[in-house]
């Protein structure tokens, strides 16, 4: 009986190390009993002694006692814990507005008044707070005068009145928070004292100016309030 002929092709294909695929077919080229129109044709193989030779080797221990013997550069140490960050704040001490000097309380801050008025304008307070606290803590100042001075512009009789006024606007003021009256007296004395040239708007403003005269000490138990008798 004659064979039958037939055209058959594949294809091979490796997927993995040791695992192929195969496929493939055709047409019969002759007619008779037993001759396929078309065949097809699928084979898988599989070595698995490929994939275990292809695995990677298998890395050897180190004992603990060479990873010591090591140098120092080839050791790896982990990073210490980062230190905390400390901000450190600066706290500024409020500025120096009064102090006693001889026979004055000085002023450190202007006194500053509403133009041509005597109007305490709020600028003013720290100043005259920080003259509270002197006065209360320094309560052998028996008496103590509030002298206003204004500068050389303007008639001498209005600016002596202006800053009779102011000086008495002061110790309104200081009454106010709590200094006894009788430890404060004001008097105004206008141009007549000038300590700058009244030719510059700089030395102008140092003559309007607001001074404070300690008149007389006394012993503190002498005081009225003070235990004395």
């Amino acid at each position: 009986m004659e064979r039958p002929l037939e055209l058959l092709g594949g294809i091979r294909w490796t997927a993995l190390p040791g695992l192929e695929l195969a496929a493939g077919g055709g047409p019969g080229l002759s007619t008779g009993y037993g001759t396929p129109r078309y065949r097809l044709f699928f084979s898988l193989s599989f070595s698995p002694a490929i994939l275990s030779s292809r695995r990677p080797p298998r890395l050897p221990s180190i004992p603990a006692r060479a990873i010591e013997e090591l140098p120092h550069s080839t050791r790896v140490v982990s990073a210490p814990p980062a230190e905390p960050i400390v901000v450190s704040r600066t706290i500024h001490a409020e500025p120096e507005l009064a102090k006693i000097v001889e026979d004055h309380v000085a002023l450190l801050a202007p006194v500053l008044f509403a133009r041509d008025r005597d109007v305490l304008l709020r600028q003013s307070r720290a100043v005259l707070d920080a003259t509270v606290s002197i006065l209360r803590d320094h309560p052998e100042l028996a008496l103590v005068r509030i002298e206003g001075h204004t500068d050389g512009h303007g008639r001498a009789e209005y600016n002596l009145g202006l800053s009779s006024r102011r000086a008495r606007a002061v110790r309104v003021y200081l009454v106010q928070q709590g200094i006894a009256p009788e430890r404060l007296e004001f008097q105004g004395f206008g141009s007549a004292r000038p300590i700058a040239s009244n030719d510059t708007p700089d030395g102008r403003a140092r003559n309007r100016r607001v001074e404070m005269v300690i008149v007389q000490r006394a012993a503190v138990a002498a005081l009225p309030g003070s235990g004395g008798e």
